[in-house]
């Protein structure tokens, strides 16, 4: 017996939506990306590991200075 265990679809997104759809990809990626870099350095630095919890405390800090520099 086997069993499902994730569905795929295919979209045809319009040419905006390709580039909406680019454009958040492309920040998410330099979020990972920094907070990766951040992970690291903070090792290096401290010997310490950097938490998920600390991670998202850095984020709410980067996101109030930010704001809106990916969303137009």
């Amino acid at each position: 017996m086997t069993m499902l265990l994730s569905q795929k679809y295919e979209i045809f997104p319009t040419k905006e939506q390709k580039e909406t759809l680019d454009r958040w990809l492309q920040y998410c990626r330099q979020i990972y990306n920094s907070a990766l870099l951040d992970k690291q350095r903070k090792y290096k630095e401290n010997k310490q590991l950097y938490t998920r919890s600390d991670m998202q405390k850095q984020q709410v800090i980067d996101k109030s200075v930010k704001e809106g520099s990916f969303t137009s």
